[in-house]
């Protein structure tokens, strides 16, 4: 029994080790649990897979910021996918004193929208507090009644304030992202349709496979197969 509890503890864990390795290096599972041909050719078609992807579509391919479901999948690809975040991101490194120096005023003017809108919104809460005090040591029904119409009313204008911080900030965000797009189309970067569908598909879809040769690899290690010797049964 004991013998048996050991082996099952030892399977797990080299499914474990089988799951990582095969999403860190497409094959390298495989090749773990004793499959190295199956693993080599899981290795170029995921490979080859993706960087055509990459090829078709370039550097912003793989895109963190606005294609979040796409970029999931390209990083199922492991090494493949790092490697192109890592180029993503050098490229927009390279960018960002362009683009900062072109949204410098815009973006200060936003800014100082949300200060103030910050400063109105603490002015408003200290206010608030004030009233709910009053109304707890308010002794007229009459009196209450005003001061509870009064809350509901700043309230309101506090909710009002703390959506238009929210706003603002959408504003900002989306200023970064219109003048990044905008600079990566000057610089023949940026990703058109019905190309950068495709681009993306081709990265996409290489991480999905992986996902099943992930899945592949780690049920080989559960069902009990031995690094260099393959059971029978599983061959």
């Amino acid at each position: 029994m004991r013998s048996k509890d050991n082996k099952s503890s030892t399977n797990y864990i080299r499914a474990l080790v089988a799951l990582v390795l095969a999403w860190i290096v497409p094959g390298a599972g495989h090749a773990f649990v004793g499959r190295p041909w199956r693993g080599v050719i899981i290795f170029i078609t995921i490979g080859v897979t993706f960087w055509a992807g990459i090829a078709l579509g370039g550097v912003m391919t793989v895109d963190h910021q606005e294609q979040k479901w796409w970029f999931a999948a390209e990083m199922l690809t492991g090494v493949h996918g790092l490697v192109g975040w890592q180029r993503e991101t050098q490229q927009l490194k390279k960018l960002a004193p362009t683009i900062r120096k072109e949204i410098e005023q815009e973006e200060d003017a936003i800014n100082a929208v949300i200060r103030e809108r910050r400063r109105d919104l603490a002015q408003d809460n200290a206010e608030m507090a004030n009233l709910k005090v009053s109304l707890q040591t308010s002794a007229s029904a009459q009196d209450r009644q005003m001061l509870q119409e009064e809350i509901d009313r700043r309230q309101s204008a506090l909710d009002n304030t703390k959506a238009e911080i929210i706003r603002q900030h959408r504003k900002l965000y989306n200023l970064r992202n219109a003048h990044t797009v905008k600079l990566l189309a000057k610089q023949n970067l940026a990703l058109v349709a019905p190309m950068a569908t495709l681009a993306r598909a081709y990265a996409g879809v290489a991480g999905l496979l992986n996902l099943m040769c992930v899945f592949d690899a780690m049920m080989l290690a559960l069902i009990g197969t031995v690094v260099g010797k393959p059971r029978e049964d599983a061959a």
